[in-house]
Formats: C-alpha cells, structure tokens, sequence
C-alpha cells in the first residue's frame, strides 16, 4: 500500500518484445561501427600465486573509470584509461586495521555510480567484520562502519554518496535493510526497516534509486554464472553474517544443504528507507515450467539502469520465455526501448552511458569444438529516434578468465586464468 500523503509513481510499463535492440533505418552505416582495443595493462604488485586475486572489477564512468583489485591482504585502484596507479590500501595500515590486527579484503565491494566512493567488507583472524568507505579517487579512509552480530555484509551506495544501504537476514529468513548515513549530520539516525523475506533458493540484488529516498531490491532464483563473471553483485540467501565465506558458496552452515531450486519468479521491491515501507512491488512470474527441458536457466544476473533522475530500469533474465530472452523492466515510466533482448542461455551484461544514450550488451557463448575457450559478444545500440545500432563485435577469451564491464560500457577488463595480469580494452563508438 502507497501512503496516502506520498504520491505513488505511475504504472510501470512492461514492453514485451522478443526482438534485438533496436535499429533506426534513417542512421547512416558508419554510425553503427565500434572498434574495441587495448588500451591498459595492470600487474597488481602484492598479487602472487600465495595472495590471488580475488576480485577485480571496474567502477565509475567516462574519463573517472577505474578498476579495483582486491586480494586478501590489500585493495588497490588504477585509471582504466591509462592503467596508471591511484592508490592502495594494506592490511596492515594503521587507518584500517582494528586493535592492532591486520585487516583482510574480501570480495564484498561496491562503489557509487560515477566511483568516488567505494564500500569494501573487510574483517580480520578476530572475525570482526566492518565496512570501510574509501574515497575512489584518493584511496582516504572516510568512514567505517562495525557490524553488530546479526548484520549482513551486503551493501549499496547512494548516488550522492551520502547514504550506505545494508540487506541482511535475521532469524526465520527475515531480512531487514539498513541505510546508514555516511557522514551523519545534524544527529541524523540510520534507517532500519523489515523487508521482504527471501526464501532458500533465492538471491537478491540492490541500489539506491537517483531521487535518494527509495532503495530497489530484485530478488530472483539463486543460479550463478558458470564464468568469472565480476560485475554483478548478488547475495544469496544465507551468505549474510560474519560467518559468510568470501566466494559465492554460502556460509559453512548452508553449503552443506544447498536447497534446490524450484521458485523462479523475479520480485522487484521499492522501498521509502525513510517511511520503512515497500511502495511498489512488481512480479514476473515463470510462465514455463518445462523452460529448456534438461538444459540449465539462465544465471540471474539483475542490473540496475538509471538513464537520468526519473528513469529507473531493471534488466534480468526471462524466465518465463522459452527463448532465453531477457527482460528490461521500468519502474516508473513509460520506456521505448525493447523489453526482452536475446540471451543466448548463458547470461548477459548491460552498461548504459547516460550521457550519449548509447547501450552496451555483453553476452558469453561457449565456442564450437573446444572448450579451452569462449566467445565475448558485444553489442551497442543508442536509443531515441536518430540513435544507431546496433553493431556488434566478438572477442576470444579462456574459459578460466574473468571479466568486468564498466556501468557505462565504455570499457572491459579482462583477467586471465590463474594470472595476476589484467587487460583493459575500450569499447568505443566510431562517429
């Protein structure tokens, strides 16, 4: 239920195509070329077969993209542009470790949408888990946060870089959501309200919407990419708390009894972390039960979009299509883009630049009669009247390695398996 002194937003609208992202037939050919080349190469100093590396992901967008990598013993940042280094943090800094116990990275990071600041799940041999919030630019302390016992170790950033948002479990699979002022002002108080439970089987993702005053959780069937997939940061239930291990195969209590998957509906929630109330719920249900026969669904892989302030948009897989399809779903207006985009079974990524309205698509398939290695299919397509599109290139990779896609799909990285080197390649549109 809206409240009634809180205007609800309009219906959502939910476009359902089964086509490829559009093509304007009025755009000139050579509007629809990109080229893709390398244009960095990072070799992490600490990182060495005894300290891998355990994420490395790109954040930011335009000329402020950079890639962080995190190993168990220090979290690093470089321009992605130029590969050059920005900054790095140890765990035996005096800023971050805790009553003189050296700290430890893990895979749990997030930053902001433009990457000034980064949120990074830390702990030590004491397992006393925190939040650190660093500024992306400069690699300063800003902030820490310590988790009291039942807290999660799930979180998002505001776009103002003001708010730090928390999902966590409680008991009996309840789930609460905490939106912690990163700098409080005026005796500003957290936000701490119940949201909807998330089942076994089940994950979500997370992010604060643009207007700062609702957070979005997608709560979806809990299967992982078969790849070193590093850009979509998904929870599964029972992976919160300070027992959670730092890969995707839950807590030592859960990996024992991983629950098999039956529920593959796609919930999109909207909270008022101020009011505490879900105002907005909307449900795609899996209209297929026979999706696929024996082959495996689709990984959920939900990404948020934000065009500008009054344009939120949820891309994930349809598990109600027998195509493999995925669905781009507005939560507040009316959208003209294409609701369902091929995805070839595997799993995709999307980048969006705002700025240019140029859509970037990154999809995985395995390559014929090998399996040492895999095919990167990349697509961009810019919307509106006069955009152009789409166009389409492939790139060759391990099938060991790992890769990241920046939020506005201007640039990939690319780490080999069992290295420490990672490639930067810019994904640019030719005018």
């Amino acid at each position: 239920m809206f409240n009634s002194d809180e205007q609800a937003p309009p219906p959502y609208d939910f476009i359902d195509k089964t086509i490829t992202p559009p093509r304007n037939p009025l755009a000139e050919s050579h509007q629809h070329q990109f080229t893709s080349r390398n244009v960095a190469s990072v070799s992490p100093a600490l990182a060495a077969p005894n300290n891998p590396i355990l994420l490395a992901r790109l954040f930011g967008t335009g000329l402020s993209t950079k890639l962080i990598v995190s190993t168990r013993t220090s979290l690093e940042a470089y321009n992605a542009i130029v590969g050059s280094h920005l900054w790095q943090i140890h765990g035996r800094d005096s800023s971050v470790m805790s009553d003189g116990v050296p700290t430890q990275f893990t895979t749990k990071i997030s930053s902001s949408y433009h990457g000034n600041l980064v949120s990074a799940l830390v702990d030590d041999d004491a397992e006393n888990p925190r939040f650190i919030i660093i500024d992306g630019n400069t690699g300063d302390l800003v902030h820490r946060f310590k988790l009291h016992e039942d807290c999660g170790d799930f979180s998002c950033l505001s776009h103002t870089k003001s708010m730090l948002g928390i999902f966590y479990w409680t008991g009996n699979e309840a789930s609460r959501i905490i939106a912690q002022p990163i700098k409080p002002i005026d005796g500003a108080q957290p936000s701490s309200f119940w949201a909807e439970k998330v089942p076994a089987g089940r994950c979500v993702t997370m992010a604060f919407a643009p207007d700062e005053r609702h957070i979005i959780v997608c709560q979806g069937p809990d299967v992982p990419p078969a790849s070193g997939i590093g850009d979509i940061d998904t929870r599964r239930h029972g992976q919160m708390g300070k027992s959670s291990e730092k890969t995707d195969s839950g807590t030592k209590k859960d990996a024992s009894r991983k629950p098999k998957n039956t529920d593959f509906t796609v919930d999109i929630y909207v909270y008022n972390f101020a009011r505490g109330e879900c105002v907005r719920r909307l449900t795609f249900p899996d209209k297929s039960p026979g999706f696929m026969g024996p082959f495996q669904r689709p990984a959920f892989t939900s990404q948020f979009h934000f065009p500008n302030q009054y344009n939120w948009l949820v891309s994930f897989p349809d598990y109600g299509s027998v195509s493999g399809a995925e669905t781009m779903a507005s939560i507040l207006a009316k959208q003209s883009m294409a609701g369902k985009m091929r995805a070839e079974l595997h799993w995709s990524l999307l980048g969006l630049d705002s700025q240019t309205g140029i859509w970037t698509k990154l999809e995985e398939k395995p390559t014929v009669l090998t399996t040492s290695c895999k095919t990167l299919i990349i697509t961009k397509w810019q919307e509106g009247f006069t955009g152009a599109g789409p166009v389409t290139e492939t790139l060759t990779v391990g099938s060991g390695d790992s890769w990241s896609l920046s939020p506005d799909g201007t640039y990939l990285a690319i780490q080999r398996a069992g290295g420490v080197e990672i490639n930067i390649i810019a994904l640019r549109r030719c005018i």
